[in-house]
């Protein structure tokens, strides 16, 4: 899994086990309250997609995080995974 930051591609994990786990984190929090995902499109192997999470805040407030998401498959299965956080100015 990479994230593309302003520094440019970061490999954030890599391997089924580390993902799974890198991915529970975020969502077995008791925080995480659910997602919406746009599929932009598929091609080849290569699928585009909006994802935004929504969370709960310590304050009862609620906030959502944007994140483009391509996905690149391999033998009918994920292979790789690039994130992209576009973030406010």
């Amino acid at each position: 899994m990479y994230e593309i930051t302003p520094e440019g591609v970061e490999e954030r994990v890599r391997g089924v086990d580390e993902v799974r786990k890198a991915v529970g984190m975020s969502f077995g929090t008791g925080k995480w309250l659910g997602a919406n995902v746009y599929k932009w499109g598929l091609t080849d192997n290569t699928l585009v997609q909006i994802e935004e999470d929504f969370f709960s805040m310590d304050d009862d407030g609620q906030r959502s995080v944007k994140t483009l998401v391509v996905f690149e498959h391999r033998d009918g299965k994920r292979w790789r995974e690039w994130r992209f956080k576009p973030k406010a100015e």
